[in-house]
């Protein structure tokens, strides 16, 4: 525990000749990040929510409040020049094995997807996870109907869990869609690192 506590992370986080950087979010990020979720189908695609309209105003409203009290397992996505394309949301958790981190990215303007920059940014937020906060795997969820985001993930070397998906279950938020969970366990990011 000590260790944690006396750890200094240096930031921005980035990759050597990498397009993309990782830097914590600002209080600023969060007005451009409530500007994104009033995109329905970002909103659709992005947490598998079918919404009308009028939904997405408290959608955003919650999710923006929810990240700027825990902006500190909230990293910002930023291009080279500095631009905000985006974010990373981490948590963490005990688990058998050490600590678990559930992640979920973020692109928000269109022209940035479709580019390799999500599989870039994830595979940094990856980096992260394991070499600095040294969590034994990390997990996440995705609508089943959001294929880029599935091939996306397995680039980078995310598996499915076998045999689970989870439900769509949020009534008041909308129509919610039917999940894939995947994870990344250390040894095979152990295992991709020694390959390099």
């Amino acid at each position: 525990m000590l260790g944690f506590l006396g750890r200094r992370e240096r930031w921005p986080y980035r990759e050597p000749n990498g397009r993309v950087v990782l830097r914590p979010l600002q209080a600023r990020d969060v007005l451009q990040v409530r500007a994104w979720l009033q995109d329905l189908e970002l909103v659709r695609h992005a947490f598998g929510l079918n919404l009308e309209p009028a939904g997405l105003e408290r959608i955003a409203e919650e999710y923006c409040r929810e990240i700027a009290a825990g902006r500190r397992n909230v990293l910002a996505l930023e291009a080279e020049d500095g631009r905000l394309m985006g974010f990373l949301r981490f948590s963490l958790r005990p688990g058998p094995q050490g600590l678990v981190a559930r992640v979920g990215i973020l692109l928000g303007l269109a022209r940035d997807r479709g580019r390799g920059l999500g599989t870039e940014a994830m595979r940094l937020l990856l980096s992260y996870l394991f070499e600095v906060r040294r969590v034994a795997s990390v997990e996440l969820d995705t609508a089943d109907f959001n294929r880029a985001a599935q091939r996306c993930f397995e680039k980078v070397g995310f598996q499915r869990r076998v045999g689970l998906t989870l439900l769509g279950s949020m009534p008041s938020q909308g129509a919610a869609a039917n999940k894939i969970w995947m994870e990344f366990p250390r040894e095979r990011w152990e295992g991709l690192s020694q390959g390099r």
